[in-house]
């Protein structure tokens, strides 16, 4: 086995669940490890790997040298397995195959029931910390919701079972905190408003009355519809509580943290945040809707009551074009005209810019690449390939969007309604980290949890989906091989008029035919040759000519979208991480119960994360992933938390730039912390490449170039020299590149089809005519002189600097 640094020779052996090399350690040192029973602890030296771990697998088959299998986890370690052939009978390479196609029967199982949670008993200390589940009512009430003689902010919200079946929203949890004087019967009719009938609904209530309530996009579409009851239940929402105009005296104090400008920056005033809430980059009317107000606000208006003196806010947390892409297919936002509520406070709409799973994926793919080959050597990540991938700029977009929800609703005591499309991905992470920021309690273990199992898991984030637990047979890969998939995932797959059937005729026909004549179409007539004939074709390959599966209804189907995975939760830890990492004393909980938490996410060893929302996991009765992390709960404890000395409201600190101060998490990765975290002026940027500009005073051919650290890796030579190079004043200029080579290339000098065409006109002169000699030369002259003249309008064609630019400014 490689991995990085380490080399080690031992035994494989694919268990039921798990993926185990045990191995003595080597003269160099290391940890023995138990080869019967997993260890519980992420360092073991002898790796038992869950098969959801692995994202990523490729057979490279003997050629030359030992096959090896290299594997990529989720938990980005990278190794690679060379095979040794175990007796004479058996090649290392039938072994590496055989290998191969079991694990990608485990890693892509039949259904998810077979998965390890469906098997695992877990250990006598994980039974005797076993915690009570989520108690919805329990939270709320913490919050003063449905306590009796409640007199505060809770005492106008109350909790309903509209949906304790989960037939009103399948996605939902079984109880909804709504306005006490909103009516089921209004939410059954304001349902179908909304996608997926995720109507408004509180997810935390601050002690000030202002409030987070979450949803779905509304079902506006083109032709601006409305619905009656969706805008009488927000406008609830915003005109939910009314206190007095001032604190009361019992009321807990604010201790808002005021380090919003830069790190180590002295706390700003009051006053100053108080301004900076006012303003909030809002937008008032971002597309152009209807400004009729509903009837429901033509009630009679309240006076102003604390709190009300800020806008309330609907945050979109997707960006405004996608909002509009998905305003044609039927989606949209609200028009803030028809929400102020009885109060008459003015609505404001917010887009968070956050974007979707798709550039999610995509982003953390490129950060996994700047590993590189890191099974075989340890390198520093390609620091280029980094700042490419935007991973640090999307985690900054999302503590942003949190800190304006925290800081609207924690300082100005105003209401935010926050959706995203279908409001269980962006909308789980802005309003979860926004209450870590709202609420010490959050900041706790136990609190943490809470607040998981809340915004998450309760309200319907898309475990399954997005983490793909039930793997791909695409990701495992066969190097210069193509390989069929086990089995059709196409129910019509049987119809033998369907397009895939009809396909697959034409495409063993064609295979048949090559299989029969491949010995006889590309033969030659070798009169010189000894043999007389070609060499022996190599016999055909197993996977690749191996006959087609049988594709009947009853295939088996994986029900897995590749297309549907991203790394939502990731990003949330990420961005805990990042305020955990500024905040030392403020988090009961440690880096490693985050590296631990997320590990356990795609393990698949608990029952929490197998499923899509909470009727899905009320079906099965799994082990739960909380009492590991309780039963561990010094493990997993901070030394420095100092929950005396902890602020109430907790904002990000910020850099010089008035940006989000984060880094990268680099244990997350398995690196230290100097390998990723290089100073952000060595690391190349996205436009770093050179930029060539003509400048009109200057001799035709000159250029100016921006300097660039890429520019000593440029030494193709295809790229003219642009160099530096000191004139006779000892001032540095750029050299002219009309002076180095003012022509393109003159073409290779090879075999064409018109040396050939005036060969075959000499060996054939004496069976033609003189006059069809004449014509054959005639036509060659005029093919020459054609020739002639692209030679001579090459050699004097002037470069375009513009278009070379454009074509070579990304080549390496």
């Amino acid at each position: 086995m490689h991995s990085g640094k380490r080399s080690e020779t031992g035994i494989l052996t694919i268990d039921r669940h798990h993926l185990i090399f045990s191995y003595t350690p080597a003269a160099h040192g290391g940890t023995k490890a138990s080869a019967h029973t997993p260890s519980l602890s992420a360092e073991s030296s002898a790796p038992w790997i869950p098969y959801p771990m692995i994202s990523r697998c490729t057979l490279r088959p003997r050629a030359g040298r030992s096959p090896a299998l290299r594997i990529r986890c989720r938990d980005f370690q990278m190794m690679a397995f060379h095979f040794l052939a175990p007796h004479e009978r058996r090649s290392a390479d039938e072994t590496a195959r055989e290998v191969f196609f079991e694990l990608r029967g485990r890693c892509c199982p039949h259904g998810i029931e077979d998965m390890l949670a469906f098997h695992f008993d877990p250990p006598k200390e994980e039974l005797a910390a076993l915690t009570p589940p989520y108690d919805a009512h329990k939270e709320f009430a913490r919050m003063g919701i449905g306590v009796e003689d409640s007199d505060g902010p809770g005492a106008a919200w109350r909790i309903s079972e509209i949906n304790k079946d989960y037939s009103y929203s399948a996605t939902y949890p079984s109880l909804l905190c709504i306005p006490r004087i909103i009516s089921d019967n209004i939410l059954k009719y304001g349902g179908v408003f909304r996608s997926k009938s995720r109507v408004p609904a509180l997810a935390y209530l601050h002690f000030n009355g202002g409030s987070i309530t979450r949803c779905s996009q509304p079902l506006v579409g083109l032709t601006k519809k409305r619905s009656v009851q969706d805008e009488k239940l927000v406008s609830a929402i915003f005109s939910s509580h009314t206190p007095a105009l001032t604190l009361p005296d019992d009321s807990p104090e604010q201790h808002p943290s005021l380090v919003p400008l830069h790190e180590g920056s002295e706390a700003a005033d009051a006053s100053a945040v108080d301004s900076e809430i006012a303003v909030l980059s809002l937008s008032e009317d971002p597309v152009d809707m209807d400004e009729s107000a509903a009837s429901y606000g033509a009630q009679p208006v309240k006076p102003k009551v604390y709190g009300s003196t800020r806008s309330n806010l609907i945050v979109d947390a997707r960006p405004y074009k996608n909002m509009l892409a998905n305003r044609v297919h039927g989606g949209g936002i609200e028009d803030p005209a028809l929400y102020k509520g009885t109060a008459d406070i003015p609505v404001q709409v917010v887009f968070l810019d956050i974007e979707n799973i798709h550039v999610m994926r995509k982003s953390l793919q490129m950060v996994v690449d700047s590993f590189g080959n890191a099974d075989y050597i340890h390198l520093p990540p390609d620091q280029s390939q980094l700042k490419k991938s935007r991973w640090l700029d999307h985690i900054s977009t999302l503590i942003d969007g949190s800190e304006l929800i925290a800081r609207a609703v924690g300082l100005a005591g105003s209401h935010v309604l926050t959706h995203c499309s279908d409001g269980w991905d962006r909308t789980s992470q802005v309003s979860a980290l926004a209450q870590i920021m709202l609420d010490p309690h959050y900041r706790t273990l136990d609190g943490f949890i809470t607040l998981i199992q809340k915004d998450f898991l309760s309200f319907g984030h898309k475990f399954k989906d997005r983490d793909c637990v039930q793997g791909s047979e695409k990701w495992f890969e066969i190097e210069n091989e193509r390989i069929a998939l086990s089995q059709s995932r196409d129910e019509n797959s049987s119809d033998p008029n369907s397009l895939n059937t009809l396909g697959t005729k034409a495409l063993n026909t064609a295979r048949n035919w090559f299989d029969k004549n491949r010995n006889t179409m590309f033969r030659k007539d070798h009169a010189n040759d000894e043999t007389g004939s070609r060499p022996a074709s190599p016999p055909p390959n197993p996977v690749i000519h191996s006959s087609p599966m049988a594709k009947t209804k009853g295939s088996k189907k994986h029900g897995t979208d590749e297309n549907e995975m991203a790394p939502i939760f990731h990003q949330f830890l990420d961005t805990v991480y990042q305020m955990q990492r500024q905040y030392p004393h403020a988090f009961e909980f440690n880096e490693r119960f985050l590296l631990r938490l997320l590990y356990q996410t795609y393990a698949c060893q608990y029952g929490e994360f197998l499923f899509n929302n909470e009727k899905e996991r009320s079906q099965h009765r799994l082990p739960s992933v909380w009492p590991f992390f309780l039963a561990r709960r010094k493990e997993f404890t901070n030394p420095e938390y100092a929950p005396k000395d902890a602020e109430s409201l907790l904002f990000p600190k910020k850099g010089k730039d008035q940006k989000v101060a984060v880094r990268w998490w680099s244990r997350l990765f398995g690196r230290e912390d100097e390998e990723m975290n290089v100073m952000r002026t060595v690391i190349p940027s996205v436009e770093a490449a050179p930029v060539y500009a003509r400048d009109d005073t200057a001799a035709e051919g000159s250029l100016h170039a921006s300097p660039s650290v890429n520019d000593a890796l440029r030494g193709s030579k295809s790229t003219p020299n642009l160099a530096k190079s000191p004139n006779a004043a000892g001032q540095s200029q750029i050299a002219d590149v009309a002076a180095v080579q003012p022509s393109r290339p003159l073409p290779a000098q090879q075999e064409t089809d018109l040396d050939v065409l005036a060969r075959y006109t000499e060996s054939t002169r004496t069976t033609e005519g003189q006059e069809g000699q004449e014509g054959q030369e005639e036509l060659i002259e005029k093919q020459q002189g054609i020739r002639d003249a692209q030679t001579e309008e090459t050699q004097s064609f002037k470069l375009d600097f513009a278009a070379f630019a454009a074509q070579n400014a990304f080549r390496d």
